[in-house]
């Protein structure tokens, strides 16, 4: 019975917890470095998603 229920409880897709995350990053209180490399895969993103 526990084995059905946490197939039910399934974790959601990776994708969406990503999303969840960046919701609540404050990018202000990255150190540099990493805030820098946070914006830059952003940028990246966001390019891909604009050409599909």
């Amino acid at each position: 019975m526990r084995a059905a229920l946490k197939r039910e409880k399934a974790s959601r897709p990776w994708h969406r917890e990503v999303g969840e995350r960046l919701l609540r990053l404050d990018l202000e209180a990255l150190p540099p470095e990493r805030r820098e490399r946070v914006e830059e895969l952003l940028a990246e993103l966001e390019r891909v998603l604009e050409g599909a």
